[in-house]
């Protein structure tokens, strides 16, 4: 499949503002691990030392009027395609979760969303790109920005 993944020097994924990107999250909210569309809205490191990075996102599986997330992480591994990251809350449950960010395929779009594309051209990266947020509008029936 053609991927626009963005890398840096060392061939490791970069998250890009307005790109949709998938998001599994271990453990999840009820058996198994919960996992969403993500549209990435803001990427700041923190610059602490301690791979730690500050993301914006809008999650596109969670409930009606809370799907802004805003959420620092500490970065545990990259390759060319994912990062898996220790997700940083305070509080009760503090460090007892992972997430896994990974540029979109057409299997994990076929998993979440149960269907593919309709064409073998959508496989691409950017009609899997439209295809993604002409989904996730359609479910929620609204236009999210």
């Amino acid at each position: 499949m053609e991927t626009s993944a963005a890398v840096d020097a060392d061939g490791l994924i970069l998250l890009r503002p307005e790109r949709w990107y998938g998001w599994t999250m271990y453990p999840g909210y009820v058996d198994g691990p919960y996992r969403s569309p993500i549209l990435i809205e803001g990427v700041r490191p923190m610059r602490s030392g301690r791979s730690l990075l500050r993301l914006r996102f809008i999650n596109a599986l969670y409930a009606a009027g809370v799907r802004d997330f805003d959420l620092e992480l500490r970065i545990l591994f990259r390759t060319a395609n994912a990062l898996s990251a220790n997700i940083q809350y305070s509080g009760e449950g503090a460090g007892r979760r992972m997430a896994v960010i990974e540029e979109l395929t057409p299997e994990w779009v076929a998993i979440i969303l149960r269907r593919l594309p309709e064409t073998l051209e959508a496989f691409g990266d950017d009609a899997l790109q439209r295809f993604v947020e002409r989904e996730v509008k359609r479910s929620w029936a609204t236009d999210y920005g």
